[in-house]
């Protein structure tokens, strides 16, 4: 289980987006900050879930 998630970047339509990738195996979720967040809300959480899934922020 990876206890850091991993920095990473999507180039889609021109613009790029970063994202945290976790891994994990099984089904993938896909979590989502507010507006005034960003991924990183989700670092103590993430590292759990992707005992069982794949974990993209």
């Amino acid at each position: 289980m990876p206890e850091e998630g991993v920095d990473k970047f999507a180039a889609v339509n021109g613009m790029q987006f970063h994202y945290v990738d976790w891994s994990g195996e099984g089904r993938p979720i896909v979590l989502l900050h507010g507006l005034a967040s960003n991924s990183r809300i989700w670092d103590m959480v993430a590292p759990i879930l992707s005992q069982k899934y794949r974990i993209v922020a």
